[in-house]
């Protein structure tokens, strides 16, 4: 009676063994969102997969590469940001001063507040 028991155990748990080992192995691949991308051209904004965009920049051989618009097929296309109070989207400041993320909409900056999100005076 004790051997069915075992063998059933074993069973099982050779079996969480083998979906935590492939569980594990899809772990490792890297996460893609969409991006909201605005063109510097035409102001044409669009979203693309974050993958798409790896792929595009990868050909071209710059990773940081302006996307090519959809509309007016200039490589002008930059990702957007979104604004962590108010949730507008917005192309941050391309020079990496102070106010670099800045929203235009309601003038909130996440590098002039505390963890708490309370505004630094």
């Amino acid at each position: 009676m004790k051997t069915p028991i075992l063998v059933g155990m074993a069973v099982v748990l050779l079996a969480v063994a083998v979906y935590i080992s492939i569980a594990s192995l899809r772990g490792n691949e890297p996460v893609y969102d969409d991006i909201r991308v605005q063109c510097t051209a035409c102001d044409h904004q669009w979203d693309v997969s974050a993958r798409a965009a790896a792929e595009e920049r990868a050909a071209a051989g710059d990773p940081r590469k302006p996307l090519a618009c959809p509309r007016c097929h200039k490589a002008a296309g930059r990702a957007m940001t979104p604004c962590d109070k108010c949730g507008a989207w917005y192309l941050p400041k391309q020079d990496a001063q102070a106010g670099m993320y800045k929203c235009p909409q309601c003038g909130f900056d996440p590098e002039s507040t505390t963890d708490s999100g309370d505004i630094i005076y």
